[in-house]
């Protein structure tokens, strides 16, 4: 049987560090535990907040890469619960400033303060910029994609609505997703098409017109 490692790195108050184990064990992880802490100083806006890290190495086995996998997934849907959000906080913004480019640019300079403090907590790794020439041109541009997204929204969503919008957001993903895993494009690992994937995009696109007949 294979096993998997895992990595989590959790911000957590002084004295949450001590359950970090016993929670790994409720998601079923039942072989090896190990947590390493240290101690941030933390100074986003003024106020000291003394935080641990607390990295917990999980060495999982059948079931619990099960459970690895469901808390993953659970994490990028309440991500994509927050771009639901902040298409709507972004629409309200954009009736005050009268200007879709003008109200991305003031959720971009959002974003990059937020990551901005995060980098610089220390809390991931800080990494180092690559030379230019080291990467593929394209490799740059991923933030034209970003801008195009939030142009789209603001413009669409008073329009089609929350539900429709983001119906068409996932169809458009799942689309290019499947071309990309079938075709190995811009380095993705190639994974052939299959029927099974060729049928779930079918149900998602039927899901988007429904969506949009009500």
């Amino acid at each position: 049987m294979q096993t998997a490692e895992s990595e989590f790195v959790l911000l957590l108050p002084k004295p949450a560090v001590q359950l970090t184990a016993s929670r790994a064990r409720s998601f079923g992880f039942e072989k090896h535990y190990s947590v390493r802490s240290r101690q941030l100083n933390v100074n986003p806006f003024g106020v000291l907040a003394m935080l641990r890290v607390a990295t917990i190495h999980v060495e999982t086995k059948g079931s619990a890469r099960m459970a690895t996998r469901l808390f993953l997934a659970l994490l990028v849907a309440l991500g994509g619960a927050g771009l639901t959000l902040q298409a709507a906080w972004n629409a309200r913004l954009r009736i005050a400033t009268a200007s879709p480019v003008f109200t991305a640019l003031i959720s971009v300079l959002v974003t990059l303060v937020s990551l901005s403090l995060v980098w610089a907590s220390g809390a991931t790794e800080r990494g180092a910029l690559p030379a230019f020439r080291s990467l593929p041109p394209w490799a740059w541009c991923g933030g034209l994609f970003a801008a195009a997204y939030l142009l789209a929204s603001l413009i669409a969503l008073p329009k089609l609505g929350a539900a429709a919008v983001f119906a068409l957001v996932i169809a458009g993903q799942l689309l290019a997703a499947l071309i990309l895993d079938s075709t190995g494009a811009f380095e993705v690992v190639r994974i052939p098409l299959s029927l099974s994937r060729v049928l779930g995009m079918v149900i998602v696109l039927l899901g988007v017109i429904l969506i949009q007949r009500s």
